[in-house]
């Protein structure tokens, strides 16, 4: 350090900014151009309103560290040089005498440059304005984007404003003739359910039966792993049985369609797995009958006389068809864990169902409001299944929405597997707030994830 850099400090922070840009030049990774930087302000003939609009604009770009200075009997030759093509007849050189030229990079100078715009995202949608104060749209459904998928994670913390940037979305596919299910967890959207004329239902009222959706035989066939599925859920929510189990189920599902079509109920599936297990068939086979008894246990719970036997054996579902708008309100479930899981798996099916049966030409959006709550499946098989919804709603003009409050509720080792597939596969992803401590965590976990601005952004 020389005597120098002693008495004048900034010298070294200017010494590396130069080495820098010196290794760029050498590298053809950047130039060096001069540039002139003017703005010119109209306002009202008085010295008042000429002196507050100069203000204004010297303490906005100095908040931005912009140091400008009021051009003082120059008026002229700075108008001049807001001209097209003006500097380039001389008036360039007089700039360069009087100072005022300055050398920069050519990407700060692009940069500078009044011509610079941030992508509208969408033609039309909800209102974006970019860190430029420039006016962007965002819309799930737009296929100018060229995303894989309409499908959207957000995540940030209370007060972040997660529920005002949903509403106008779920506000726009209603006005556009579509569909929206919330999930919800705290009566964030029953003002919206009320106003928009929708269907606004509590979770402890919820009804539903597994063969009630099925049309015909032809559909069964389709349909009928999909039941399999739902109950192997409702009785193991840890994803416990293995594929005999759920071969077994299987046969179950198929045999009580065959008897009672759509008014079979869990009870007919369970007690097809007990003649199963009391037959000859499988006398001489322990390790299947203790299967079939382990799921005659499970599913007991879900029967008509279980004790959530009035979830899954109504002759007339909660849910219709014809609602445009329908907010499920699961908070008053959130004390049983394991109900939670079969209604919320039972609520996805049946989406999935009203999706692809739909109208293409309709835009469908599922909202799952709270999801580190909902989505915490251990169940791999739900994972599973919301991925595969997930990839697949794009077909049928269909879009997920997942809410969480934290990051690492969607990208992290200790996420469920359905919060992580629901984060792989949405194409647009926004981070609002983030708790300070928790995000610097996952910076950790993920170094490579966020660019450093990115970081200071969030």
């Amino acid at each position: 350090k020389t005597s120098y850099a002693k008495y004048f400090p900034n010298v070294i922070k200017e010494m590396q900014e130069w080495g820098d840009i010196r290794q760029r030049l050498s590298t053809n990774q950047t130039s060096l151009v001069s540039y002139f930087f003017n703005i010119t302000t109209y306002t009202a003939d008085s010295t008042e309103a000429s002196l507050a609009a100069e203000q204004q604009v010297l303490n906005s770009y100095r908040k931005g560290g912009f140091q400008l200075i009021p051009a003082r009997y120059h008026h002229l030759r700075n108008f001049l040089a807001m001209m097209p093509f003006k500097c380039g007849e001389g008036l360039f050189k007089e700039l360069q005498a009087a100072g005022v030229v300055k050398r920069a990079e050519t990407f700060q100078v692009a940069n500078l440059l009044p011509i610079v715009a941030d992508s509208p995202l969408a033609p039309a949608g909800l209102l974006a304005p970019t860190y430029r104060n420039q006016l962007a749209f965002i819309d799930l459904f737009y296929e100018g984007m060229n995303n894989t998928n309409f499908n959207m994670a957000v995540c940030g913390t209370s007060g972040a404003g997660k529920t005002g940037l949903i509403q106008p979305l779920i506000r726009s596919v209603l006005d556009s003739g579509g569909f929206a299910w919330v999930f919800d967890m705290g009566d964030g959207y029953k003002s919206l359910c009320e106003n928009m004329g929708g269907v606004y239902l509590d979770g402890d009222t919820l009804k539903f039966n597994p063969f009630a959706n099925v049309l015909d035989d032809a559909h069964f066939d389709m349909s009928a792993e999909r039941i399999r599925d739902q109950m192997s859920v409702m009785a193991s929510p840890n994803g416990n049985l293995d594929e005999v189990h759920e071969g077994l189920l299987l046969q179950a599902v198929q045999a009580a369609w065959l008897s009672k079509r759509n008014q079979a109920r869990v009870d007919d599936v369970v007690q097809f797995l007990q003649d199963a297990k009391d037959s000859d068939e499988y006398a001489d086979s322990p390790t299947i009958r203790g299967r079939l008894d382990e799921m005659i246990i499970l599913l007991d719970q879900y029967t008509v006389n279980g004790i959530y036997g009035d979830y899954f054996n109504s002759d007339k579902p909660t849910l219709h068809d014809d609602a445009r708008m329908v907010v499920l309100e699961l908070g008053g479930l959130e004390s049983r864990p394991s109900l939670l899981i079969a209604v919320m798996f039972s609520l996805i099916i049946y989406i999935e169902n009203r999706m692809y049966q739909s109208p293409r030409g309709l835009k469908k959006l599922n909202v799952i409001d709270e999801g580190w709550k909902l989505l915490d499946f251990k169940n791999e098989k739900v994972g599973q299944f919301i991925e595969k919804g997930y990839r697949t709603a794009r077909r049928h003009t269909g879009a997920y929405i997942t809410i969480t409050q934290n990051i690492v509720d969607f990208d992290s080792p200790t996420a469920s597997s359905a919060a992580r597939a629901a984060w792989g596969n949405s194409s647009y992803k926004a981070i609002l707030k983030q708790s300070a401590k928790e995000f610097a965590k996952y910076n950790q976990l993920y170094p490579d994830q966020f660019s450093k601005l990115e970081k200071d952004m969030i």
